[in-house]
């Protein structure tokens, strides 16, 4: 048999053919100080029980990528799911969202923290064994079968409709017996459960309190945790960038409360999965569900213009992520307060920018936008006691293209004039600081995505606000996809620092996400997908969200949509972003 040659992160090794990137990970790296979850072998992500087939080079993935901390999710889920079924055997299990750095899961029975402590200890002990982790590759009818036996519907209609071929099944143990918990699910895991503890002598975030709720909790430093709450389970993880232990847990009421919501309506309108949305594509009825996902959009706008005016709130702040949707809420915001006998204004944190030259830099080098230093919060701060006194005021505006702060518009307000600021940091505490408390009415938007592929794969938030992003930027910005996905990394930093620390601050949440959005959306962004080639350091993310979309059937509602839609901020016809500027926007 023929010998390979193959480097590891710079490392460079001879194996017989057949030697996995495991086998060799270990032979070549043994002084790693953090597992390797998976390797990155051309613009592909390889589980590393593959085995290359000839010479090459691959990078090392670990928790510190955003592709590792996707595969340690995935293998956190199959050890889950695999424990919950040893212990409570007749309850189903559903993957639901994200909370606080964590995945949180609802059982079908009652969850206490016994039980819970139960599931977690089985867990750990594959940790401590270092359990593998076994792919088997069926076709699409033996899984169909399978998914048929465990009695889920929702993946089972998905696969149905769109067949994989060949369809990886994981289970743990390297000899299962029949009789072993199998999980379809997308994606690579990684070779075994051991893993998944990322520093054994590392310290444990958690208090010393909490280790000791039970007995069965082991006295070792922990990489993941799980904790009963709201009537679920939530599987604590690192929040990565170097962290090997999850942070203390801090409660998330309004967040988790936008997910519940989102969760009622999903049930209440029938579509609580991708397979229920693409049945609607298909019968026609997803003209309907646009109109009243739409409706409720605007029946929660106008309810939060009620609140604000019935605190009397002179400054409404709206923040949120990259892709949320924030300007076309602040300007239906201010349609709902107009409908209620006020003339907001509408002031954007962006004319605040300091000149080019004064903004931070990061360490590339680049002007770092996302960052609080790079706004000149003093002369905001300055201005809003101003304009709240009914001052003549002169707003910056700032000039992107020269990055400069330039001469602006003279504002005065009048006492039903509200202020409505917009930007990514309207909920962190330096800003409107100099306002009393009862005039600031802070609100926190993002597209909170309450609807899943099925029950153990989720579809994740982040994903859908990075297709919205893609979509945008090929439209408006003439970016090309290959820019808008290097940057992305860059986003997320700065909305890990100056935005999501502060969600739980705002005094009311709008999930902007529409259930019906992919099925719009899909239509532009797959071509831009299929474009990133697989030499790219960008092609494993645009293959992951081109299998996503690729279960997604595409819908030609586009007259259905209301010009006003948060949607047209990304797919084109907003009426908001028209050429004539409002006399009462201030951007």
């Amino acid at each position: 048999m023929a010998d390979i040659k193959f480097s590891l992160d710079g490392r460079a090794g001879v194996f017989p053919t057949g030697t996995t990137y495991l086998e060799m990970a270990r032979a070549l790296h043994a002084d790693r100080p953090r597992p390797a979850l998976a390797v990155q072998c051309g613009g592909s992500v390889r589980a590393l029980r593959d085995a290359p087939t000839g010479d090459g080079a691959a990078r090392i993935i670990d928790y510190r990528d955003d592709e590792g901390r996707r595969v340690y999710e995935r293998s956190a889920r199959l050890l889950f799911l695999a424990a919950a079924k040893e212990e409570c055997p007749d309850a189903k299990v559903w993957i639901e969202h994200s909370v606080h750095y964590g995945v949180f899961a609802r059982l079908s029975s009652p969850v206490d923290a016994y039980t819970v402590a139960r599931i977690e200890r089985r867990m750990r002990e594959h940790v401590d064994m270092d359990t593998p982790f076994l792919r088997e590759v069926w076709d699409a009818d033996r899984l169909l079968e399978m998914l048929r036996e465990q009695d889920d519907d929702a993946a089972y209609r998905l696969l149905a409709t769109h067949p994989i071929g060949a369809a990886p099944v994981y289970m743990l143990g390297a000899e299962p017996p029949s009789n072993k918990y199998r999980a379809f699910l997308f994606g690579e895991l990684a070779a075994s459960a051991g893993a998944l503890q990322l520093d054994a002598d590392g310290g444990s975030a958690v208090d010393a309190r909490e280790q000791m709720r039970s007995f069965l909790t082991p006295p070792r430093a922990r990489s993941f945790a799980l904790r009963a709450y709201s009537f679920g389970v939530v599987i604590q993880l690192p929040p990565g960038r170097g962290a090997v232990t999850p942070i203390h847990w801090r409660e998330q009421p309004k967040y988790m409360r936008t997910f519940k919501e989102a969760a009622r309506w999903a049930k209440i309108l029938n579509c609580r999965c991708i397979a229920d949305l693409n049945d609607m594509v298909h019968s026609g009825s997803i003209r309907d569900f646009v109109w009243v996902s739409e409706a409720l959009h605007e029946k929660s706008i106008a309810e939060i213009a009620d609140r604000i005016v019935s605190r009397d709130a002179r400054a409404a702040l709206v923040a949120g992520p990259s892709s949320s949707g924030k300007t076309t809420f602040t300007h239906r915001l201010a349609i709902q307060l107009r409908v209620i006998g006020k003339r907001p204004v509408i002031l954007s944190l962006d004319n605040y920018y300091k000149n080019r030259e004064d903004i931070p830099l990061e360490a590339d080098g680049s002007r770092d936008l996302e960052s609080l230093s790079a706004l000149n919060t003093d002369l905001l701060n300055s201005q809003l006691v101003d304009l709240i006194a009914g001052k003549p005021t002169a707003i910056p505006q700032y000039d992107f293209s020269r990055g400069r702060s330039c001469a602006g518009p003279i504002v005065r307000l009048d006492d039903d004039q509200p202020l409505l600021i917009e930007g990514i940091h309207g909920l962190n505490p330096e800003i409107a600081a100099s306002l009393p408390p009862e005039m600031r009415y802070r609100i926190y938007i993002s597209a909170l995505t309450a609807l899943n592929l099925d029950p153990h794969n989720r579809l994740r938030t982040t994903d859908t606000r990075l297709i919205r992003r893609i979509v945008r930027d090929h439209q408006f910005r003439s970016s090309p996809i290959e820019h808008t996905l290097s940057m992305w990394a860059s986003v997320r930093r700065g909305e890990e620092t100056w935005i999501f620390p502060y969600q739980e601050s705002a005094d009311i949440s709008f999930n902007s996400a529409l259930p019906y959005e992919l099925t719009v959306l899909k239509r532009c962004a797959s071509p831009l997908l299929a474009e990133v080639g697989e030499d790219s350091p960008n092609h494993p993310t645009a293959t992951r969200l081109a299998n996503l979309l690729s279960y997604i059937d595409e819908s030609d509602v586009d007259a259905d949509i209301a010009p006003t839609s948060i949607l047209r901020e990304f797919i084109g016809g907003c009426a908001f972003y028209a050429k004539s500027k409002r006399a009462d926007d201030v951007d």
